[in-house]
C-alpha cells in the first residue's frame, strides 16, 4: 500500500509518500510507476520553481517534501499532483491511500 500525506499549517506544506503498491511484480506495477512519476515530477517542479523554498527528499518506496512558503506556482503544482493521486485512489483504493490534515 502506498500512504500519501498532505499536511498544510499556515504557509508550510508537507507531502510524504510511503510503501509500495505491491499490485504487481516489480517492474510490471503499473501503480507504482504511475505514483512514482508523480511524485518525483512534483519534486523536479517545485525545485525549479522555488528551490529557496522546498526541500525534496525522494527515494525508493519513499519521498518527503516540503514548501517553507505560500507561492502560487508551487500551489498549482501540487493541486495537479494531489488531482493525480486521487485520481489513482480512486481506480486503485486497495494500493493507494491520500491523508490531508489542514
Amino acid at each position: 500500500m502506498i500512504n500519501i500525506s498532505v499536511k498544510s499549517k499556515e504557509n508550510k506544506i508537507e507531502i510524504c509518500a510511503q510503501g509500495h503498491a505491491n499490485a504487481a511484480p516489480k517492474g510490471e506495477d503499473v501503480v507504482c510507476a504511475a505514483a512514482t512519476i508523480l511524485i518525483r515530477t512534483l519534486a523536479k517542479t517545485l525545485e525549479a520553481a522555488v528551490p529557496d523554498m522546498v526541500k525534496a527528499d525522494v527515494s525508493d518506496g519513499k519521498a518527503d517534501i516540503s514548501v517553507t512558503s505560500y507561492d502560487p506556482v508551487a500551489a498549482v503544482a501540487i493541486e495537479t499532483v494531489c488531482t493525480g493521486f486521487r485520481l489513482l485512489q480512486a481506480q486503485y483504493p486497495e494500493h493507494i491511500k491520500i491523508f490531508a490534515e489542514k
